[in-house]
Parts: structure tokens; C-alpha cells; sequence
């Protein structure tokens, strides 16, 4: 009993800002009862919490493992939970405005983001199938109720139901495979799964590919991997908009990681019997993702889509499965944050007071009104499509790059024409703000806090992607923590 008590009391150390953020959220969420309609109280505390949080995730010792091997903190972790925190700012500062206009108390909004953000946390270091699965659906939950927060709208809890029930669906497939390897092999751990699973006797060897495969549905699921998707559009679409540019990058990210750890550490030993399925999921998300945006009219809906063909992108980085792919994959999640983030910043912008903004046709004339912004959504499309010198020209670069060494030639020619398919909805934002006629009348405010984010995203996408050697090189520091 000692020892075991001892364990946890060394250990908790490693949970430290999983401990801040739970903290801070729930602080947050007992605001309601002093700061009801005050968000920017709310979100200040909001905040504070993710810089403490950020203080205390730099001061965690690395490559330490804890709670019996069932959680490990490491350089990849680092790198996922800096992104998840990045994202969670960006949303907050964003949120302010947007949640004051509509009217909806800001306690619970603010405090449900810190609470998924500590599941991504958990997600990022756990090194057991039972412990990601906790975690996982952490997270998942607080995002089921941020889906549907606009209550007394249709349309948002919609969204929320359809997200909730195929969620549910895929955290079954999870917990289910998951079982069935420790019927097999006797652990949850992944370091050990990688020792047992090649070790299984031929006669069960095909139980333990219904395992895997399980376990690939529920993490193609997370990441909107066709054809396990069609969540995504709706929820997209229905989700108060800064809580869709919250979906589209932290939780993608989160389950990104989960996806490395288990298919590229527990199951490395048997890489080359998943590795055709995944490879084959991927060649169609990267299909469906973009041209199903070309026809979409819901600026919102365009970006779920091309959002599910940048997972179809990423995961290149699994199939590839070697440390410079990985790491190249990172880099691709660091570009698509900025410019993912700032796209779905000026959405928010044009619609936090009536809607207006959420579809393509409202931009129309928008660069004789307001040249500026124009301009800067302009460097987002470039990027989101792949243009030179963005950012996000840099991350497909080095990503399809580190896919050509490892041999995933056809893949890589999929994406690029896929990518060249994307020019075309992306562009189609550009033609309707320069060369459409003059109709756009709404006025634009920007407050402090979004004039900070669309600067620190617009500075991220072009800047960085001019010279993008050394984010490329302190993640390679990182990572190799």
C-alpha cells in the first residue's frame, strides 16, 4: 500500500498542468455565479489558466514515466500539448466578442474548452489503451456540449446529437478492440502491446487483426477519416463558429497523437498488415475531402471538408511511420493551426452578431470594402491551399517530401492532385471578394483581442513560411527531448 501511494505521490508531478487547467476550469465555471454575463472576466481567467498551465508544462522533467508506465511524458507530448494550448488561446481571445453577441453564458463556454484541452493532455502522454480511452472521452464530451451550446437555435443541437451518436458509435469500436488485445496479450500498455502482439499464436493472429482494425475505425472517426466522416460537415456546420475552428485543429490534433502511439509504437511490430488499410483510408479522404468542398456554398461546411482532406494529408505521416515523417507531420499541424485559425478568424469576425459570414456569397465585393482584411484572407486561402512562400506550402512540403523517402510514391501524386483540386474552392473565396461586384454593406469592428489573433495567425502563416528553417528545427529539438 505504501509503495503504491508513493507511486501516485511521485507521479502526480507529471500531471501537473493537467492539474492547473482541471483547476482553472472549474474556477471558470463557478464565475457563473459572480460573473454571469461578464466574458471577459471569464475569459481572462480562461487565460490565465492556459499561461500558468504553459508555465508548468515547461517545467515537467521528459522521457519520465508515471502511474505504473500508464502515462510517460516525452518530447512528442510536448509538442502536442503546445499545439492544443496555441489553439485553445486563439479560441478564447476569439470567443469573447462572438459569445457577448449572442447572449449565451460565457461560464460554462470557457470552462468546457479548458476541460477538453485537459483531455488532450491526457491523450497526448498516455501510454495505455485504457487510460487513452478515459481521456478521450474527456475530451469528446465537453466537445459535444460546445457543438451544441447555441441551445435555442435548430440547428446546433442537431449537430450535437448527430456528433454525439456516432461518437458513442466509434468509442465502443475503441473500447472493444481494445478488449479484445488484452484477451489476447494480457495488457493495455502500449510499450508492451509492441513486445506481445507479434508473439500471438497464428490460430488467434486473426483476432488480433479485428482488434486493430477496430481500433483504426474509432481513431478514423477522431480525425474524420473517410468514410467515418460524416459527422463532421454537420457538426461543422452547426457548432458556434469559433468552437468549429476549436475542432478543427486541438481535438484533430489530440487524436493524432493517440493514432502515433498506438499504430506506430504498440503496433510497429505488425505495421505492414495495417498499414495497407490505413494507406487506402487516406487515398480516399484525401479524394472526398476536396471535392466535396467544391460544391459546398456554407463557408463553414467548405472548410469541414477541405479539413477532412488535410487529415487525409497527415496521415501520410503515419503511413510513412519513420521519425522525419513524424516530425514533418507536426509541422504540417503547427501551419495548419495558423491558417486554419486565421481563416475561421475572419468568419468569425463578419458573424459573431447575425450569421452573416457563414456563407461564400456574403463576401462578395468585400475587398472594395474592407481591402485590408480582404488581403489577409487572401495570404489564408494561399496557405490553406498550398501556395508559395505560406506556410502552408512549407508543411506539405516537407511532409510529402519525408512521405517520397519512405517509399509512398503513388500516395504523394494522390495528394498533389488532390491539393491542386483544393485551388479551386479556395480561389472561389478569392473571386467572390475581388472580382464580384461591389454588394458587401456590413460594417466591421475588430476589438483588441481579434485584431491580436488575425495578426498573430497572418504573422504564423506568411512570415514564418517565408523562413520556415527554424520552426522546422525547434521541433526537431523538441521532438527529440
Amino acid at each position: 500500500m505504501n509503495n503504491i501511494l508513493s507511486q501516485v505521490a511521485g507521479s502526480s508531478l507529471l500531471l501537473l498542468p493537467e492539474i492547473v487547467l482541471i483547476i482553472g476550469a472549474t474556477v471558470v465555471l463557478f464565475g457563473a455565479f459572480f460573473a454571469k454575463k461578464k466574458s471577459g472576466l471569464l475569459a481572462g481567467l480562461s487565460v490565465l489558466t492556459l499561461v500558468i498551465t504553459a508555465i508548468t508544462l515547461f517545467n515537467v522533467p521528459l522521457n519520465k514515466t508515471g502511474f505504473f508506465g500508464l502515462y510517460k511524458t516525452d518530447g512528442f507530448s510536448l509538442l502536442i500539448k503546445v499545439i492544443t494550448l496555441w489553439v485553445g488561446l486563439l479560441v478564447v481571445l476569439l470567443s469573447i466578442d462572438f459569445v457577448d453577441e449572442n447572449r449565451y453564458s460565457p461560464a460554462e463556454y470557457f470552462a468546457l474548452i479548458l476541460y477538453s484541452i485537459s483531455g488532450m493532455f491526457l491523450m497526448a502522454s498516455a501510454n495505455d489503451l485504457l487510460t487513452i480511452f478515459v481521456s478521450l472521452e474527456l475530451m469528446a464530451i465537453s466537445v459535444y456540449v460546445l457543438v451544441g451550446y447555441f441551445k435555442y437555435t435548430s440547428i446546433s443541437p442537431e449537430a450535437a446529437f448527430k456528433y454525439f451518436i456516432l461518437g458513442a458509435f466509434s468509442s465502443g469500436f475503441f473500447i472493444f478492440g481494445s478488449s479484445i488485445l488484452y484477451g489476447l496479450t494480457g495488457t493495455t500498455r502500449i510499450d508492451l502491446l509492441l513486445q506481445k502482439i507479434p508473439l500471438v499464436t497464428p490460430g488467434l493472429s486473426l483476432f488480433a487483426v479485428i482488434g486493430v482494425v477496430f481500433i483504426l475505425v474509432s481513431l478514423g472517426f477522431k480525425i474524420a477519416l473517410f468514410p467515418f466522416h460524416q459527422w463532421a460537415p454537420d457538426a461543422y456546420t452547426g457548432a458556434p463558429t469559433p468552437i468549429t475552428a476549436f475542432m478543427s485543429v486541438a481535438p484533430k490534433a489530440a487524436a493524432l497523437a493517440i493514432f502515433i502511439r498506438i499504430f506506430v509504437s504498440a503496433f510497429g511490430g505488425i505495421r505492414y498488415d495495417w498499414m495497407p488499410a490505413l494507406a487506402a483510408l487516406s487515398f480516399m479522404t484525401m479524394i472526398w475531402g476536396n471535392f466535396a468542398a467544391i460544391r459546398q456554398q456554407n463557408i463553414k461546411r467548405m472548410l469541414a471538408y477541405s479539413s477532412i482532406a488535410h487529415a487525409g494529408y497527415m496521415s501520410l505521416g503515419i503511413i510513412a511511420a519513420t521519425p522525419i515523417a513524424i516530425k514533418a507531420m507536426i509541422l504540417y499541424l503547427v501551419a495548419y493551426s495558423f491558417m486554419n485559425i486565421g481563416a475561421f478568424s475572419i468568419v468569425i469576425i463578419l458573424s459573431k452578431r447575425d450569421g452573416f459570414g457563414e456563407n461564400i456569397d456574403d463576401y462578395r465585393g468585400m475587398a472594395q470594402a474592407h481591402p485590408v482584411l480582404s488581403a489577409i484572407m487572401l495570404v489564408f486561402m494561399l496557405s490553406l491551399a498550398g501556395i508559395p512562400p505560406t506556410l502552408g506550402f512549407f508543411g506539405k512540403f516537407y511532409l510529402f517530401g519525408a512521405a517520397i523517402d519512405s517509399g509512398l510514391y503513388f500516395l504523394v501524386t494522390v495528394a498533389l492532385l488532390a491539393s491542386a483540386v483544393s485551388l479551386y474552392y479556395y480561389f472561389r473565396v478569392v473571386k467572390v471578394m475581388y472580382l464580384k461586384e461591389h454588394r458587401f454593406e456590413k460594417r466591421i469592428d475588430l476589438s483588441l483581442n481579434e485584431r491580436a489573433v488575425v495578426l498573430l495567425t497572418l504573422l504564423g502563416t506568411l512570415f514564418v513560411g517565408i523562413y520556415p528553417t527554424p520552426l522546422f528545427d525547434a521541433i526537431l529539438r523538441i521532438f527529440s527531448l
